[in-house]
């Protein structure tokens, strides 16, 4: 039983120090928010008798781009 004690006071001491080895050390930068990316849209409207179409493009600064179209039509 004694031996059990001990072995259970060694081990629970080498965790703790184990354990505060590791500690996270965080460094707060500061600063403004970062810069936004600019985003070119484009909106078209067209009618056609009954029907109204809207089309939406967007392009990012990276080239990527987007195209959505929604008609309407009575």
């Amino acid at each position: 039983m004694r031996k059990v004690l001990i072995s259970l006071m060694v081990a629970s001491g080498a965790l703790f120090i184990g354990s505060s080895a590791f500690a996270d050390e965080t460094v707060v930068v500061p600063g403004g928010p970062p810069p936004a990316e600019h985003h070119e849209v484009t909106v078209e409207h067209h009618n056609d008798g009954d029907c109204h179409t809207k089309t939406v493009h967007k392009e990012n600064d990276e080239g990527d781009s987007k195209t959505v179209q929604k008609t309407d039509c009575n």
